[in-house]
């Protein structure tokens, strides 16, 4: 967000996402996991449905899944999807 530039960048907030999810992929033997994360956001009533109020305004625990399947029909290949536990 606008108002944390200096305080956060896409790639750092990518990593810590990759990071958690790394830590509970060794975990888990399936192919699906759930996984969260905190985060800083400024709290401007933008809040999603996997997100919580995590010890003040500013942090929030995020909650995301992990499916490891087929790309695609075409494309048999493994891939790893990261998304909202409300997602498919």
């Amino acid at each position: 967000p606008e108002m944390m530039k200096g305080e956060q960048d896409e790639s750092g907030r990518l990593w810590d996402i990759l990071w958690m999810f790394r830590n509970a992929a060794r975990k888990v033997s399936g192919s699906c996991l759930e996984f969260k994360f905190i985060c800083r956001l400024p709290d401007i009533g933008d809040w999603e449905s996997n997100e919580k109020l995590f010890e003040n305004r500013f942090q929030r625990m995020v909650t995301l899944k992990s499916i490891c399947q087929a790309q695609d029909f075409d494309d048999p290949s493994p891939a790893i999807f990261i998304l909202k536990p409300n997602e498919d």
